[in-house]
């Protein structure tokens, strides 16, 4: 889902199939049935087979929360873990509903009275919502007044639903954040996992993948 984004913006981004992926996963020891406790191992997963270019990044998603909007403001995907509940949205299960989503974009809630949000950046308004304003993607970084956004949301899809869902900003990072272990049933099956060796919390919590075309 993420490549398919980025070729929008990147011609030269593949877009392998999934057994592709979970083969080449495999072959380089990423994985043993398809799951993913590494954001190092996604990183260089989507570097080698996509053949786009990656960060990630670390300390939680607070830390990190322009830096965040400024790449999806370009229209370059992201790469979130977390705790998924059964209508997929964020949960805190201490890392036993791990999931991976793709965050495609954000909306900002934002102080309506006064002039652009993003410097550098061409807004649109919406023909059918007078309070809502497209800004569309660019290559240059825009410079945000933080201090006129009220609310952060994000775009999300989840490889296990066929909708595109929208979360709060802070919701995604409690999950996020406390990815610390996986779920005990499957722990007592660890041989059948490949699992980092600073173990799943080492490996998820606190981590975003981001993605970006190539050079």
């Amino acid at each position: 889902m993420a490549a398919q984004q980025l070729k929008d913006v990147a011609a030269e981004v593949k877009t392998p199939s999934t057994d592709e992926i979970y083969d080449f996963c495999k072959n380089k020891g990423y994985t043993l049935q398809g799951e993913m406790f590494s954001a190092t191992y996604m990183a260089q997963l989507a570097e080698e087979l996509i053949g786009c270019r990656c960060s990630v990044l670390k300390g939680g998603m607070p830390l990190h929360r322009l830096e965040i909007i400024q790449h999806l403001v370009k229209g370059y995907p992201a790469l979130v873990p977390y705790d998924a509940d059964r209508n997929h949205e964020p949960i805190c299960k201490r890392g036993h509903k791990a999931h991976w989503a793709v965050i495609p974009g954000v909306i900002l809630g934002i102080d309506q009275w006064h002039g652009g949000l993003l410097d550098g950046y061409q807004q649109d308004n919406d023909p059918h919502c007078h309070d809502l304003y497209h800004a569309l993607p660019d290559t240059t970084a825009p410079k945000l007044d933080w201090s006129r956004v009220h609310q952060v949301f994000l775009y999300a899809r989840q490889g296990k639903s066929r909708r595109l869902a929208l979360w709060k900003y802070e919701l995604l990072h409690e999950s996020n954040i406390q990815l610390v272990e996986m779920c005990p049933i499957r722990a007592q099956e660890s041989e059948l996992y490949v699992v980092p060796d600073d173990g799943v919390e080492g490996g998820l919590s606190g981590k975003v993948v981001l993605l970006f075309p190539p050079r």
